[in-house]
C-alpha cells in the first residue's frame, strides 16, 4: 500500500519468488484479463492515500499548461523535443477529452503494465511487482497504457 511521508509516496512490496514471464505465444489476452480483475477489485481512489502526481510516463494528467508534463523519468522535456505533429495532436485531443470531467472515471490501476512486472505460473498470475507505478487515473487512460506498453514485449 502506499503511504505519504513528508509530501512523498511511499510504496513497500514482498519478495515474492517464483513464477516466470508468460510466453509471447500466451497472447494479451491473459494480460488484459489481469488488469481488469485487478481494476475492478482495486478500492475507491478516495480510499487510499492521494496518489497524484503520477509518474512522469504516465503524467497525461500533469498540473502544468504544457501538452508534455515538464521532465519526463529521464529528466528530459519532451516539450523540446521535435517529432512528428501528429503524436503531439493526438496527444493534446486525448489530454483534452480526459481532463474534461476531473475526478470522473478514477479508478487504481497499475501504470507500469510490463512483461517484467508479472510473474505467472503457468497461466494463472503469481505476482504484480512494481507498484511504485500505482495510479489513480481514468480507466481508458489506464487500459491505453497498459495496452501500449504489453504491445511491445517479445
Amino acid at each position: 500500500m502506499a503511504t505519504r511521508v513528508r509530501g512523498m509516496t511511499v510504496t513497500a512490496e514482498t519478495e515474492v519468488p517464483g513464477g516466470s514471464p508468460l510466453p509471447t505465444e500466451a497472447g494479451t489476452a491473459p494480460f488484459a484479463a489481469l488488469l481488469a480483475r485487478l481494476i475492478a477489485s482495486a478500492p475507491a481512489p478516495a480510499a487510499v492515500p492521494d496518489l497524484a502526481p503520477s509518474p512522469p510516463w504516465t503524467g497525461w494528467d500533469h498540473p502544468g499548461r504544457r501538452l508534455w508534463p515538464d521532465l519526463d523519468e529521464h529528466g528530459q522535456d519532451l516539450n523540446l523535443v521535435g517529432g512528428p505533429e501528429w503524436v503531439d495532436a493526438t496527444a493534446r485531443r486525448v489530454r483534452d477529452r480526459l481532463t474534461s470531467t476531473p475526478g470522473r472515471w478514477l479508478c487504481i490501476g497499475h501504470g507500469d503494465w510490463a512483461t517484467q512486472n508479472i510473474r505467472w505460473t503457468g497461466r494463472d498470475p503469481l505476482v504484480v511487482h512494481d507498484w511504485d507505478s500505482v495510479i489513480a487515473q481514468p480507466e481508458p487512460a489506464i487500459v491505453g497504457l497498459a495496452a501500449a506498453i504489453v504491445a511491445r514485449r517479445g
